[in-house]
């Protein structure tokens, strides 16, 4: 029974592992949940919200930062999204690609103090969203016929373009 009976040098021993174990856990973890983007794109498009609307997809792509909401179609989008101190203005209903229209825009100012440009787009009526969203199959067919809305927000800041 000796071979296990705890002595102050296993005792420090048993410590010094559990602490070093802990700190290694807790850094870990940290790292894992840590926000990877820290952008003031980034920064600013985590405030964002959508009334009725949940966010399903964000990222980055040439210095823009995206975020894609759900949810049931609305006659004014522009008045559903808040961010801070975010006053979008009816754009100029341009298509942006095949499958996505140009719906508002506005200038906010970011964490940093720089201007950020924040545009609202609309998946057009018929279209697929693309596969990055990681929608499922049901919410691409709800979207495709009308029976959802995606809106994606992009913020995009000076000297990122």
């Amino acid at each position: 029974m000796e071979l296990f009976a705890l002595t102050y040098s296993r005792a420090i021993i048993l410590v010094a592992f559990l602490l070093l174990f802990g700190f290694t856990a807790l850094v870990g973890w940290w790292i894992f949940l840590a926000p990877t983007d820290s952008t003031p794109e980034a920064a600013y498009i985590r405030g964002v919200s959508v009334d009725g609307y949940a966010k399903v997809y964000e990222g980055t792509q040439k210095g823009e930062r995206s975020a894609v909401f759900l949810g049931p179609p609305a006659g004014d989008p522009k008045a559903l999204v808040h961010g801070p101190g975010l006053t979008l203005k009816a754009g100029s209903q341009v298509s942006v690609s095949h499958f996505m229209e140009g719906l508002a825009d506005g200038r906010v100012v970011g964490k940093d103090g720089k201007s950020c440009g924040v545009c609202l787009y609309g998946v057009k009526q018929g279209m697929t969203p693309i596969g990055t969203w990681n929608l499922t199959d049901k919410q691409s067919v709800d979207v495709r016929t009308g029976r959802l809305a995606a809106l994606e927000v992009t913020v995009v800041c000076e000297g990122r373009t």
